[in-house]
């Protein structure tokens, strides 16, 4: 759908490209629309409503009959409807249930040991050295090797997701439109075509892991997923997986480093690793999430029409200073956090689970190898900017130490 500039207000319409370079860190302006113009409007990428006070994004996000999520991507990455976040009731809930047995609290238990595990191998390839690349050798792989982990496939593919979703989130910023959509498409066919060898095997005896738990699942008690419904499944669950969370701890990294004085606390008190990754989230919710109207609406004097895109910027939302005090500064003690990182209502990320866990455990296994790490002199942090937020390089230095005997 064409953009509709011609019928906004003009004081509604702002410059605010979601794929632009120079808003990967964009809190200082979706702090001046919070203030001046809490409900805008971009003509860009066919055009989009921008939600960032934090009562207006949970409305939104929690209405689902108004703002569907039957579309949420700007500028679309795929044709299909991703299942089940591009779904919604009543056939959201029977995919949403067949998830929640992935997502159990039993399964993700039974990660904790693996993740540690990783993390501690991650960074005892750099730890004798006193440096890294952060972004590229703990936050991207560790995501990447949980993922192909939980899905029960070969260890040695986790590099493959490192790449096929940098490429279809990032595609290539210094090159034309034509090769940018190339590389997406690209990577996206690639995506596919592993899926489609990884389903192909539904009738292998299988051990308890997603893909078995997938593959018995019955739609609505009525139906298996057919080979369609798992593509789609499992290209959400990796998109989902794997730069959400490693946005939040690259980013959470820079954040410690600017704020002495609360990552002495986390170092003091281990058991702040928890309550540091909902502040993370808060500070740096890296989707800004999407949504279509299907019936004419008001927000706050502002008329949108059935066809409109509404992106939900969850970052300003969790820097919003009518719902939370101090809302640009980092505290480990925040008493009540109801951040908006994954979402709410029906279609609240049901992976959140799997999130913090992550979290947690490169927070606590991080501070405890290299807790005086540093930006390497004279480097600066890289950045990506599209719906998924996230880094792309990040030079730290710290003092070396020896693998643990």
């Amino acid at each position: 759908m064409p953009a509709r500039t011609d019928e906004i207000p003009p004081e509604l319409v702002v410059d605010f490209d979601i794929t632009d370079p120079a808003l990967a860190v964009p809190h200082e302006r979706l702090a001046e629309l919070q203030e001046k113009t809490p409900v805008a409007y971009s003509p860009l990428h066919g055009g989009y409503w921008i939600i960032t006070r934090y009562d207006d994004a949970h409305d939104v996000l929690r209405n689902w009959e108004v703002f569907s999520s039957t579309q949420d991507q700007v500028p679309r990455l795929t044709t299909d409807q991703a299942i089940p976040v591009e779904i919604d009731p009543p056939e959201h809930k029977n995919y949403r249930d067949i998830l929640n047995r992935v997502f159990s609290p039993r399964r993700m238990k039974a990660l904790e040991d693996p993740i540690r595990a990783r993390a501690t191998e991650l960074i005892d390839g750099f730890a004798e050295r006193g440096e890294c690349d952060f972004a590229a050798e703990f936050a991207h792989p560790i995501t990447s090797a949980t993922f192909v982990s939980l899905m029960g496939w070969p260890s040695e593919d986790a590099p493959k997701f490192e790449k096929w979703t940098n490429d279809l989130l990032v595609g290539k910023p210094d090159g034309t439109p034509e090769q940018d959509t190339a590389v997406r498409q690209a990577a996206n066919t690639a995506v596919f075509e592993y899926f489609g060898k990884m389903v192909a095997r539904r009738g292998e005896p299988r051990s308890e892991d997603v893909m078995s738990v997938l593959f018995d699942a019955q739609y609505a008690g009525e139906r298996r997923l057919t080979d369609d419904e798992l593509h789609r499944l499992l290209w959400l669950l990796m998109i989902g997986g794997l730069h959400t969370v490693r946005g939040v701890l690259s980013f959470g990294m820079l954040h410690f480093i600017r704020n002495p004085a609360q990552r002495d606390a986390l170092l003091a008190d281990p058991a702040l690793a928890g309550p540091a990754a909902e502040e993370l989230l808060r500070l740096d919710a890296p989707v800004a999430i999407g949504r279509v109207v299907k019936q004419r609406v008001q927000l706050r004097g502002v008329t949108m029409e059935p066809g409109d895109m509404v992106l939900v910027m969850s970052s300003a939302a969790g820097r919003d200073g009518r719902e939370f005090a101090c809302p640009h500064e980092m505290r480990l003690d925040r008493e009540v956090n109801r951040h908006l990182a994954f979402g709410a209502g029906v279609h609240r990320c049901v992976g959140s689970h799997l999130a913090r866990l992550e979290l947690r455990i490169a927070l606590e296994e991080i501070h405890r190898r290299m807790p005086d790490y540093a930006l390497a002199p004279g480097a600066e942090p890289s950045f990506h900017h599209s719906q998924v937020r996230g880094v792309e390089s990040l030079p730290l230095v710290f003092t070396p130490s020896r693998k643990p005997t």
